[in-house]
C-alpha cells in the first residue's frame, strides 16, 4: 500500500513542478490592422513564480496608449483581483484548496475590444490540513526499531514522537523516519508528522499511530571505582553508566561501618571511616521513569591501614626436594600494587620478579633444611608489615633412592625381621603404602610407624610374597618388597 502512495505522490509533484514554472498561455486574435500585430504577440506577466493560497500576487498586461484593461479570475473562488491599468494584484483565497486557475484581461480602446488575453496559473495551497496517514511497517522487536512513511506530496516533514522518553534514536530520510525505542520504556508511544512545502507548514498534524512498548528488564553493570584500593579516612569518587529511562541512583556500602556516602546520582563520593580497613563493596539501585527499581552487582575495594595491615600467608610447597627440581613458585594472598619478598637465610634460595604477587624460588642445591618466606605489601597508603612466615623444609629426597631393602624374613630369628626405609624418621607424616599383587592395600603406615613387621591392618602377618610399596611424598617413590619366612 506504501509503495502505491508513493507512486501516485511522485507523478503528482512531476505535474505540479511544470504547470508552476511554465504556466499555460492562451491568446485569442481579431482582425485588426497591421499596425497592431506587435500589440497581439504580448502576453500576460505573473511577476511571482511561487503562487501560494492566503497570499497577494501582482499580474501585468502591455502597456498602450489610449487603453482600458479590464481583468477577472475563474475560479472566482480562488480569490479577488483588483485593478483598472495595466496591472491588477490578486488576493488568493486562504480558503481556496489550490489548483488550476484563469486570469484574464480584455484590452479596449476607443470602446472596442481589441485583445483578451488569459494566463492559466497553478496556485499551491498550505500543506493540508491534515496530513495523509503513516505507513508503519519492519517493526524488528530485536533491534527495537520501527520504519514509518508518510504519504504526502509535499518537500519536508516534521515529525513528532511522543513521549521523548519512549525512544533512543532517530534517523530521518525524505519522507520516511526509522525510529530505534528505548528498551527500558513501557507504555503507549504515539507517532505524528506535519508537512511543509514552499508556502509554508502544515496547521494541524497527521493522525497518530500508537504502539505499545514493553518494558525490558534491566541489566546493570557494576560501578566503577577508581582505584582498586583506597586508605583509611581518604575518599574515593564512584561512577554509574547512564541510563536513560533513570529518574533516580541510590547507594550502598558493606559493610556499612566502611564509610558514608557525599551525594546522590550518577558519580558519588566515598569518605572512608577512619577506623575501619580491609574489604568493602559497593553498589546502586536504580529507580526508573515506571518507579520500577533494579540494583546492579557489588564492586569491591580494599580499604588499607598501614597500622594494620599484615599480610596472610603466601601460598606454596612447604617441602622441597632439590634432588630433581630446585624451582617452586609461591603467590602473596594478600592484594597490592607492589610487593617485597624475603627468604631467610638469604643464601638458602634467589628470588625471580620479588616485586610481583606471584613469584619463583630457585633453591640452593647446597642447602637442606628449614627456611622462612614472608613478603610485604605496598598499596596506596605505603608498606606493609610482613606477613605471617611460610616455613618450607628443603630436603634431598635421593637419600631415600636406592638404599630401600628389597627383602626381609619376619620369622622371628631376630635378623632381618623388619623393613626399614632409610632417613624415613625424617619425615614422620610420610604415608607408605603396602600392596598386594592384585593392588589391593595391605596396609599403610606414617613414617613415624617404621620400621614394618610384615603384618597387615588387621595385625596378620602377611604370606611370603612380592608386595609393591608406594612412598606419598611430592615426588611418589614405589618398588617391590619380597617377605620370605
Amino acid at each position: 500500500m506504501c509503495q502505491i502512495f508513493k507512486r501516485l505522490l511522485v507523478i503528482f509533484l512531476v505535474f505540479e513542478c511544470v504547470i508552476l514554472h511554465f504556466g499555460i498561455i492562451h491568446a485569442e486574435t481579431y482582425n485588426l490592422s497591421s499596425t497592431k500585430e506587435a500589440f497581439l504577440q504580448e502576453t500576460l506577466v505573473i511577476e511571482d513564480g511561487l503562487l501560494c493560497a492566503g497570499m497577494s500576487t501582482t499580474v501585468s498586461a502591455p502597456n498602450y496608449a489610449n487603453a482600458t484593461y479590464s481583468w477577472s479570475i475563474t475560479p472566482a473562488i480562488a480569490g479577488t483581483i483588483t485593478g483598472n491599468g495595466t496591472s491588477a494584484t490578486i488576493e488568493w483565497s486562504s480558503t481556496f484548496s489550490g489548483g488550476m486557475v484563469t486570469v484574464g484581461c480584455t484590452v479596449s480602446e476607443d470602446n472596442e475590444s481589441v485583445q483578451s488575453y488569459i494566463v492559466d496559473a497553478y496556485v499551491s495551497n498550505l500543506p493540508l490540513t491534515r496530513p495523509n496517514f503513516i505507513c508503519q511497517d519492519n517493526m524488528k522487536p530485536e533491534e527495537n526499531t520501527t520504519i514509518y512513511t508518510a504519504i504526502s506530496g509535499n518537500t519536508d516533514y516534521h515529525w513528532n514522537i511522543q513521549p521523548s522518553e519512549a525512544y533512543a534514536g532517530l534517523q530521518k530520510s525524505n519522507n520516511q523516519l526509522i525510529v530505534t525505542w528505548n528498551v527500558y520504556y513501557s507504555g503507549d508511544a504515539t507517532v505524528s508528522y506535519r508537512t511543509q512545502n514552499a508556502c509554508g507548514l502544515s496547521p494541524e498534524s497527521s493522525p497518530a499511530l500508537t504502539l505499545t512498548l514493553s518494558q525490558k528488564q534491566m541489566q546493570l553493570a557494576s560501578p566503577t571505582i577508581e582505584q582498586e584500593q583506597a586508605c583509611t579516612g581518604s575518599e574515593t569518587v564512584i561512577n554509574a553508566p547512564f541510563y536513560s529511562n533513570a529518574i533516580s541512583y541510590q547507594w550502598e556500602i558493606t559493610p556499612s561501618i566502611a564509610g558514608e556516602f557525599i551525594g546522590d546520582g550518577q558519580q558519588t563520593t566515598v569518605r572512608w571511616s577512619s577506623t575501619y580497613s580491609g574489604e568493602a563493596s559497593i553498589s546502586y539501585t536504580v529507580t526508573t521513569t515506571t518507579l520500577d527499581s533494579y540494583t546492579s552487582p557489588q564492586k569491591s575495594i580494599i580499604i588499607n591501614d598501614l597500622t594494620t595491615v599484615y599480610p596472610t600467608m603466601a601460598l606454596g610447597d612447604d617441602m622441597v626436594y632439590v634432588d630433581k627440581s630446585i624451582n617452586t613458585n609461591y603467590q602473596a594472598t594478600t592484594a597490592g600494587v607492589k610487593y617485597d619478598w624475603t627468604v631467610t637465610p638469604s643464601h638458602a634460595a634467589d628470588i625471580r620478579d620479588p616485586e610481583e604477587k606471584i613469584i619463583s624460588i630457585i633453591w640452593d642445591k647446597s642447602y637442606l633444611g628449614e627456611a622462612a618466606i614472608t613478603y610485604k605489601v605496598m598499596n596506596g597508603c605505603g608498606w606493609s608489615e610482613k606477613s605471617e612466615p611460610l616455613v618450607v623444609q628443603i630436603n634431598q629426597s635421593n637419600m631415600l633412592l636406592g638404599n630401600i631393602p628389597k627383602i626381609f624374613t619376619p620369622n622371628g630369628d631376630g635378623i632381618n625381621d623388619t623393613w626399614d626405609i632409610p632417613g624415613i624418621d625424617q619425615y614422620p607424616n610420610v604415608s607408605i603404602g603396602i600392596y598386594n599383587t592384585s593392588k589391593k592395600l595391605m596396609v599403610e603406615l606414617k613414617g613415624a610407624q617404621m620400621p614394618w613387621d610384615g603384618r597387615d591392618h588387621k595385625g596378620n602377618l602377611l604370606e611370603s610374597g612380592y608386595y609393591y610399596y608406594v612412598i606419598y611424598m611430592q615426588r611418589e617413590i614405589s618398588g617391590f618388597v619380597t617377605i620370605l619366612r
